[in-house]
């Protein structure tokens, strides 16, 4: 199926979930039942789609709603059973780069300093476009302005509080924009910044990565393309983040809209996101790895990590989301440091 096949069959299928799952609830009583499924573009090669959608359990399959678009398909359709999708700033019992850092490196522990906040991790430094002589750190708006939450100059931590961090120990940064999430619309990020404070960064864009052969050993800038139907090959990308260190996965679909919940019936929509699939028997993430910068095997950004599953995928070890990087960038009016 082409392209533009694929991408009206997404829209059909988000009709058919608004009418039957969504609207008969719109008077009063809520349902959260349209939230469970997200939609999208899965490629399969040589330039050919199907529609990916991924529900939480297999029991969905058999609604009247998921029936209807799967038959309108007609077998150009890619169905991921996936479980709950969640922002990965939880605790998980792994160890990697939660201890105290410095200089300051891409990939640690990092948190708001409030003793609730979340823990997540440092995607990497970035700059002002119109200043770029200050250094800020790039993470998600949920684990440094804490969901909307946090004020500008508030203090960030790393390592993150969950972690033994502590603020007149450990402060490193001033939180100084995020990007609102926004209820009854669309989002495109969850992302924010902080200026470095208090602490050295030896050099902004190199990845250090332990007991790696990676032949790549730093940033170069982001992916040339914004476009991810562009690309014929499937990328191959990876991340450092706080709680599974560096990992290796797939893209599997793109330009997917989901609603995330964050937790106490807070959720919010997010569109144009991409699903990424661990290689092999890996999971690509883990609750901690929010925030992580996922890049390319020649060291171009392609997206900042927002959540996953915990199943899912082709290994079943779940799936990513992640908000595309031009589109963070573009929010902050913020590029890589090189």
């Amino acid at each position: 199926m082409k392209l533009e096949d694929a991408n009206h069959l997404k829209e059909v299928a988000g009709e058919i979930i608004n009418q039957q799952l969504i609207s008969p609830y719109s008077s009063g009583q809520s349902s959260n039942l349209g939230c469970q499924f997200a939609f999208g573009i899965h490629p399969t090669g040589n330039r050919n789609y199907k529609l990916a959608v991924h529900v939480p359990d297999k029991s969905y399959l058999s609604l009247p709603a998921i029936e209807q678009i799967i038959a309108q398909a007609c077998g150009e359709i890619d169905v991921q059973v996936t479980g709950a999708v969640q922002p990965y700033n939880q605790h998980e019992d792994h160890f990697c780069l939660k201890k105290r850092v410095r200089p300051l490196s891409i990939g640690v522990s990092i948190s708001h300093h409030h003793e609730l906040a979340g823990t997540g991790t440092l995607g990497c430094f970035v700059r002002k476009k119109q200043n770029p002589s200050d250094l800020f750190l790039l993470s998600s708006n949920h684990i440094l302005a804490c969901k909307n939450n946090a004020k500008t100059n508030d203090s960030i931590i790393q390592p993150s509080q969950e972690d033994g961090g502590l603020l007149d120990q450990n402060n490193i940064a001033a939180l100084k924009a995020f990007i609102p999430l926004k209820n009854n619309e669309y989002n495109l990020v969850d992302a924010a910044i902080a200026k470095v404070e208090n602490t050295k960064v030896s050099d902004p864009s190199q990845l250090n990565i332990p007991g790696s052969l990676l032949d790549i050993s730093r940033l170069k800038g982001i992916h040339p393309s914004k476009d991810l139907e562009e690309i014929e090959e499937p990328i191959i990308v990876l991340k450092l983040g706080r709680t599974t260190c560096l990992t290796w996965g797939r893209i599997r679909d793109f330009n997917m809209t989901q609603v995330i919940h964050y937790g106490y019936n807070l959720k919010y929509c997010f569109d144009e996101m991409i699903a990424i699939e661990g290689l092999k028997e890996q999971a690509f993430s883990a609750p901690g790895d929010s925030g992580s910068l996922i890049f390319d095997e020649q060291g171009y950004g392609v997206a900042l990590l927002l959540g996953g599953t915990q199943s899912g995928g082709k290994n079943n070890k779940g799936i990513t989301y992640a908000n595309p990087i031009h589109h963070v960038f573009n929010a902050l009016d913020v590029e890589i440091a090189i």
